[in-house]
């Protein structure tokens, strides 16, 4: 029963470290704020520099260039991002884009959480975190 326990204890605590690191500043933003801030944050993970100064458009090429796997569903959330912040107000289509945005980043995540393990798991990542 203690083994059982420990296991319990283990998984949780690896759910709430994996929620942390998707969640962490993404506090008070929209659906589609969150999928933008979580495509933004992964990148920076696996290592992608994108100066505080860059353009959606620019983070949207350097993002895609450094996950080229997912390169049109970048493109897209992107878009999505770009109209809803830059655009018009879209009435009642907010909803709709924020789903879209929601089921483009369940798809396109596994690419970004592959790269970020295995540059994690790659020779040197010791010493890459040691030099932040």
């Amino acid at each position: 029963i203690t083994f059982l326990a420990l296991g319990a204890m283990a998984c949780l605590g690896a759910w709430g470290l994996w929620w942390a690191l998707e969640e962490r500043g993404l506090g008070g933003l929209d659906p589609l704020g969150k999928v933008y801030g979580r495509m933004c944050a992964y990148a920076a993970r696996i290592g992608v520099r994108i100066p505080p100064s860059a353009t959606p458009d620019e983070r949207r090429r350097l993002i895609a260039d450094a996950v080229p796997e997912a390169g049109k569903a970048i493109y897209r959330v992107v878009d999505l991002y770009v109209r809803e912040r830059y655009g018009p107000p879209s009435g009642g289509h907010r909803e709709q884009t924020a789903r879209e945005a929601a089921e483009i980043w369940k798809t396109v995540s596994w690419a970004f959480r592959k790269r970020w393990l295995t540059r994690l798991l790659s020779p040197g990542w010791l010493l890459r975190l040691i030099r932040r």
